[in-house]
């Protein structure tokens, strides 16, 4: 039960951390009422993953009724959210950011990376995410979380290196294809190094914290958090993982 409790929360603090912190300030989008609706869900769906990590930091990695219920409440809200996306791939298509901006494309990921339960869902949208990453209407480290997601969930082996797994601090990979030249593939969908993705992770883990919340001004973290990732602070698709 342990192991449940760590990998969830391990993969509630690396969405956090790929969720977009805030909207973009009126954005001239296609369709602005699917972006409304696109990052109505995205809150659902962070917000359920907060509580998880506040009932973390009570309990630890107990499986108390109270973390039960939050895993209940997330297992409903990211199934409710699977449902209404395969509504919105139906009738749109993948949304990218010409039609909800660079925040609801994001969102649209994020759901569907979500979408655990669903597998045959998910393959059917990583053709869709990667056509549109290839046109620019989507981020290309949004398409390698996403082939991962289904790569490791199928017990094949991962290119990019995004899924681990956690224990008493200790970072485990899942196992990658051609590992020789993981960073070389990491680089070009906009990932930092393997390195410094391992500590960031465990950094993320030891706060409690995603990396976008430990980076706002105030953050006792933000600091250590810098000296981490150093040069590709400035990296945008870098930070969003």
């Amino acid at each position: 039960m342990n192991d449940i409790i760590r990998a969830a929360l391990l993969a509630a603090l690396l969405s956090m951390a790929c969720a977009s912190v805030k909207p973009e300030p009126g954005p001239n989008v296609a369709n602005p009422s699917l972006r409304a609706t696109l990052l109505k869900m995205e809150v659902a769906d962070q917000n359920i993953r907060k509580q998880a990590l506040a009932q973390y930091k009570k309990t630890g990695d107990r499986m108390t009724i109270p973390m039960l219920w939050v895993f209940m409440r997330m297992n409903s809200v990211d199934k409710t959210n699977t449902r209404r996306m395969h509504g919105i791939i139906d009738k749109y298509g993948w949304p990218g950011k010409t039609m909800v901006g660079s925040d609801g494309a994001g969102a649209a990921f994020l759901l569907v990376q979500h979408a655990d339960w669903d597998t045959v869902f998910q393959k059917k949208c990583l053709p869709l995410l990667q056509k549109a990453a290839d046109e620019g209407e989507a981020s290309k480290s949004d398409m390698a979380y996403l082939t991962h997601r289904i790569r490791v969930a199928a017990g094949r082996e991962q290119l990019y290196g995004t899924q681990c797994s956690w224990k008493d601090t200790i970072v485990q990979l899942e196992p990658i294809e051609d590992s020789l030249h993981v960073d070389e593939r990491r680089a070009e969908v906009g990932l930092y190094p393997l390195a410094v993705y391992i500590k960031v992770t465990k950094f993320t883990m030891q706060h409690g914290s995603s990396v976008d919340n430990m980076l706002k001004p105030g953050s006792p973290a933000s600091e250590s958090l810098k000296e981490i990732l150093g040069p590709y602070l400035k990296s945008e698709d870098s930070l969003k993982k």
